[in-house]
């Protein structure tokens, strides 16, 4: 028998919202933490969500399919539910709908979101397998998920840019760990800045008439960073198509170079009415092999 997932109301706060006046990428991934915050209450686990806990959790893989933008005000709704019944790694989905339904009585799902979770002991960060008959008290009733990622053939000899970054204390979690959006922030930060780095900044794209958006994040999760840890993203444009491109990053503790976490991000590119257009090649190019040298 199908168990209905719970319902966690959402609303858009202006502080969810970027530059681009929708909601944050990393933000949906906050909303999913809700909605495994609101599901593991429900189930009599609320304890592992609160700092008195004996117990955490955390997302060793996760894959994020943007469909549609939300906007500031706007009423959503998470719906979570198990996928694979795994003691130790239990697979997620979720989505996040719009409430208010359109013309044709439908919710539009903005995110399809599919995370690989582990159950840690907070003291020892020991694995804390679940019970059988914990996971069978999960929601079941299934909701669409993400297509599963296929790796697109990498260029060889791309350019590799790097981004630096101390943890700072408002990334932390109660733990000790940073915070899963934050991760998702540090990405967006480092694959603009490599950008920037191949000689396209955000204003050059939009002076040339184009913007990305994003379509999907598809991560692995090693080890979380620390509150002491620096880190170093280092980031390569992997991939360039007509109207896609995908980045792979690694970011890595420093100086050690411990690999923590590994993410294949792809956007779509658009021109500034938010169709999509084909990228000039030059753009592309720059980016991945670096910009060609000026005639003399």
């Amino acid at each position: 028998m199908s168990i209905i997932p719970v319902m966690v109301p959402l609303q858009v706060r202006p502080g969810d919202c970027d530059s681009f006046g929708h909601v944050n990428n990393a933000v949906y991934i906050d909303y999913l933490q809700q909605a495994l915050a609101a599901t593991l209450s429900g189930l009599g686990l609320a304890d592992d969500w609160l700092p008195g806990g004996e117990h955490l959790w955390q997302a060793r893989s996760l894959t994020a399919d943007y469909r549609y933008a939300s906007l500031l005000g706007e009423e959503l709704d998470a719906f979570l539910w198990l996928v694979e019944p795994d003691p130790s790694q239990p697979v997620l989905g979720c989505e996040i709908r719009s409430r208010a339904p359109d013309a044709s009585g439908a919710h539009q799902v903005k995110v399809r979101l599919r995370s690989r979770w582990q159950r840690l002991h907070r003291a020892t960060g020991a694995p804390a397998p679940l019970h059988p008959d914990r996971l069978a008290g999960f929601p079941t009733a299934a909701g669409s998920q993400p297509k599963a990622f296929e790796l697109p053939p990498c260029e060889a000899n791309v350019r590799s840019y790097a981004w630096q970054h101390d943890a700072m204390r408002c990334e932390w979690d109660p733990f000790g760990y940073i915070q899963l959006p934050a991760l998702y922030r540090w990405l967006e930060e480092a694959i603009f800045d490599a950008s920037a780095q191949g000689g396209w900044p955000l204003e050059r794209w939009q002076a040339a008439g184009y913007v990305t958006l994003q379509l999907r994040h598809d991560t692995e999760i090693a080890s979380y960073p620390r509150r002491q840890d620096s880190i170093r993203i280092t980031s390569r444009l992997i991939d360039v198509r007509r109207l896609l491109g995908t980045w792979c990053a690694e970011v890595r503790r420093w100086p050690d170079g411990k690999l923590l976490v590994r993410d294949f991000s792809t956007g779509v590119f658009l021109d500034l009415q938010g169709h999509p257009a084909s990228l000039p090649t030059q753009i592309g190019h720059d980016i991945q092999f670096g910009p060609e040298p000026a005639p003399p």
